[in-house]
């Protein structure tokens, strides 16, 4: 919900006020997280720009996060959004917030943070929110160009920060303690803003009947990898109510002879899970995750050049899922 021109000259005042009783022994170029009063900031040089900014909470009858920026000698607004940071202030624990006993994993002693998740050198802002009371949500500011009001992005992760992998921007989400699914969208940046490629779900609600499934970008086409790679294609019934599944592919997978690894982990599961993230998503597997199963990517990227994948199904599933073909020069 916007702020109305009333509620942005109420929330620059209670900006202005907790900056003026906070302690800041920030240098120009330097950044420091502070608290006063049960209130949370940072300020600094967030967006390493040359300019002295301050993100401060101002939650009151409506949740808010205003963005300060230091001109002709006064604090004034620059921008304005309806985020509720969560924090556990310096002298508290978790126990204290009978609203933070189910929040996985706890808050941090600061809800604000910086990293670079586009590679041009320029921090985002992340902020932690409480996402549905269960988990810890992370928000992110992205800087406008020049002097224009920086953004907040229509993208959110939850439980883990957003990384930055091989040119993608990985945003997480989770079913929690139970371990029952876990999710990360992709984007790519273009023009500066993210743009979703693909989702990966890993789905174990049904041990016997646990998969993975591939959304791609804004398309309708869902596939799901079953054990014994049987891949299914959703399908969402005419009424668009429920939805039914259709045979897609089958796929078997084996060492190429004389490339079975002598070591039993990472093994097959590994090393095909990672083929068939970069076979159905397009994505490069190097920046599928840090881990496969639990296992560093960089000890499972190697194995994929070992398998042997036969595919059996239509045609375009068969282009699809089949090994890259590497033409050698005359």
């Amino acid at each position: 919900m916007p702020f109305s021109a009333e509620e942005k000259m109420q929330v620059e005042k209670r900006a202005v006020t907790f900056l003026s009783k906070a302690p800041q022994t920030v240098v120009a170029q330097g950044i420091q997280s502070v608290e006063c009063e049960g209130v949370a900031a940072m300020i600094g040089d967030l967006f390493a720009d040359g300019r002295r900014l301050a993100v401060v909470e101002v939650s009151e009858q409506k949740a808010g996060l205003a963005l300060m920026v230091w001109r002709q000698n006064a604090w004034r607004l620059l921008g304005v959004w309806n985020v509720a940071p969560v924090w556990i202030p310096a002298g508290k624990t978790k126990n204290d917030f009978p609203e933070y006993s189910h929040m996985t994993p706890e808050p941090p002693r600061s809800p604000f943070s910086l990293r670079d998740l586009d590679g041009d050198a320029i921090p985002e802002l992340l902020v932690t929110f409480s996402d549905d009371g269960c988990r810890l949500g992370y928000a992110m500011i992205k800087k406008g160009r020049g002097e224009a009001v920086p953004q907040l992005l229509d993208v959110y992760s939850s439980r883990n920060p957003p990384q930055a992998r091989e040119g993608y921007l990985l945003a997480f989400n989770d079913s929690g303690r139970k371990s029952w699914w876990g999710e990360t969208d992709y984007y790519r940046w273009e023009m500066g803003m993210p743009v979703h490629v693909a989702t990966w779900h890993d789905d174990a609600y049904d041990p016997d009947k646990s998969y993975w499934q591939v959304t791609q970008g804004e398309s309708d086409t869902v596939l799901r990898v079953y054990q014994g790679f049987q891949i299914k294609q959703v399908l969402s019934d005419s009424d668009g109510k429920g939805e039914r599944e259709a045979a897609y592919a089958t796929v078997e997978m084996d060492w190429k002879p004389g490339q079975k690894p002598a070591a039993e982990s990472p093994g097959i599961f590994e090393a095909s899970e990672l083929y068939f993230f970069e076979r159905l998503t397009g994505i490069p597997a190097a920046a599928y995750h840090d881990t496969v199963n639990g296992q560093p990517i960089a000890e499972v990227l190697p194995l994929m050049k070992r398998l042997k994948v036969t595919v059996t199904g239509s045609k375009e599933a068969v282009l699809r899922l089949s090994p890259p073909v590497v033409r050698k020069r005359k």
